[in-house]
């Protein structure tokens, strides 16, 4: 009842700031009542939050591939995505933008034998392994100044901060560990040159031999 009687001295007060009185005959009461009812539910109605759809790309599908299928790894893509966008809430406001391809599982791919989840977005590209690549996850983005490499191997994997970031097997017979990322999912960091692609290329013994730890990733530049 009290909210009635609310309602009735709002649609008062409303009636008579614009001209007219709250009793006045039928068809000026119910022009008054209407308008009066859809202000309220303006001004009252739920208000979605900014990040529930992206500005930039309202149908980006992370993680899922071309059928819309998940994948255990699906979860993990989507957390790394939003990860790099930090402190944007939306992925695709960070240095990655919006997906342009669905997710593809790979299986041993030939040329690194790397088995997981890939997906390219504007700028780059993730990866989440599985299988004989399991831990391994990669955020390649590809900048004005060249390639921002980010990558995380399991616990078990010695030295693996022994990995160079480059579109070719490195000529050189050595590597200086790469520094670690200061942020909460841990991990190292490398830079390449300003080249079309870019893989990871892990260094094995001394002197080294360079093998390809990821496929050739791609991306545009902003």
């Amino acid at each position: 009842m009290s909210q009635d009687r609310t309602v009735v001295r709002a649609e008062a007060a409303f009636a008579r700031g614009h001209g007219g009185r709250g009793d006045e005959g039928g068809g000026g009461r119910v022009i008054g009542r209407s308008a009066f009812i859809a202000l309220l539910l303006i001004l009252f109605a739920p208000c979605q939050p900014v990040w529930a759809t992206s500005l930039r790309c309202p149908a980006a599908v992370v993680g899922q591939d071309s059928s819309h299928a998940l994948f255990p790894e699906s979860p993990e893509m989507v957390a790394l995505w939003t990860a790099v966008a930090e402190p944007h809430p939306d992925g695709s406001d960070g240095p990655l933008g919006c997906p342009i391809a669905p997710a593809v599982m790979l299986i041993s791919e030939p040329q690194s034998k790397f088995s997981g989840l890939s997906q390219k977005f504007q700028r780059g590209t993730l990866l989440v392994g599985n299988g004989s690549s399991d831990g391994l996850e990669v955020a390649a983005i590809r900048g004005l100044g060249g390639w921002f490499v980010w990558w995380k191997v399991p616990a078990s994997v010695n030295f693996g901060n022994t990995y160079i970031a480059a579109e070719n097997k490195p000529g050189d017979a050595g590597t200086m560990g790469a520094p670690s990322a200061i942020w909460a999912r841990g991990g190292f960091l490398r830079t390449g040159g300003e080249t079309a692609t870019v893989a990871l290329w892990r260094c094995e013994g001394s002197p080294c031999s360079w093998k390809q730890a990821t496929p050739i990733l791609s991306g545009s530049v902003f």
